[in-house]
């Protein structure tokens, strides 16, 4: 197997972003996920709604943290000076985020085609097993200890503990259990699971094909 030349390291990393950047895209905006566990474990009864209020209050805050013209949030709960910084934070990463996906998912695609044309997508196979390779270790990590998981992930993300809300002070975390956020963490390692082993489906077909 040919050894990636430069440009195809560069573009290599490109299509990771993609992939990574459109799983986290899904992920953030699957509300059935949530909702699920508002009804499983009754959350609105934890913060003082019913769950027919507390879906309102998940709704409002994702138009708050997917809609640039949308500039105020209302959770209809207290919220303290520190949690509003913080959703401002999560905000400003979401925005990065639909910026990585719009610029790398074009480029991903048009080399994609490329290299299916070229009968080339082979390239794509030991790196996809690496990822892959990794992902199962990320996974154990986080199965194994989730809660130092989360904690090292929001250490890495953001450089204050805004995101370290007092549940009297921001009742709004009790509705946000560790459970939903690991089910969450596992849709995206999914996601990601399902995107490269497709990739690698298509270039194993395309190599016994050639």
């Amino acid at each position: 197997m040919n050894k990636l030349k430069l440009t195809e390291g560069l573009l290599l990393v490109v299509f990771y972003l993609a992939i990574f950047s459109a799983c986290i895209a899904i992920t953030i905006n699957f509300r059935g996920l949530y909702y699920y566990f508002v009804w499983h474990q009754d959350l609105g009864s934890k913060v003082g709604l019913s769950n027919h209020q507390l879906i309102t209050t998940y709704q409002r805050l994702l138009a708050y943290l997917n809609y640039p013209w949308v500039q105020q949030l209302d959770l209809g709960l207290p919220t303290s000076f520190n949690a509003m910084h913080h959703f401002t934070e999560v905000k400003a990463l979401f925005f990065k985020n639909y910026l990585i996906l719009a610029a790398s998912f074009p480029v991903s695609c048009w080399w994609l085609k490329g290299l299916w044309q070229k009968r080339r997508l082979f390239i794509l196979i030991t790196p996809c097993y690496y990822l892959l390779s990794l992902g199962v270790v990320v996974l154990t990590l986080m199965v194994t200890n989730f809660n130092k998981f989360f904690v090292t992930f929001h250490r890495l993300l953001f450089a204050n503990d805004d995101w370290l809300f007092d549940p009297k002070l921001d009742p709004i975390i009790n509705a946000l259990p560790a459970s939903y956020f690991l089910a969450a963490f596992s849709l995206f390692i999914l996601l990601v699971f399902i995107s490269l082993v497709g990739i690698i489906g298509i270039a194993r077909y395309q190599l016994k094909h050639l």
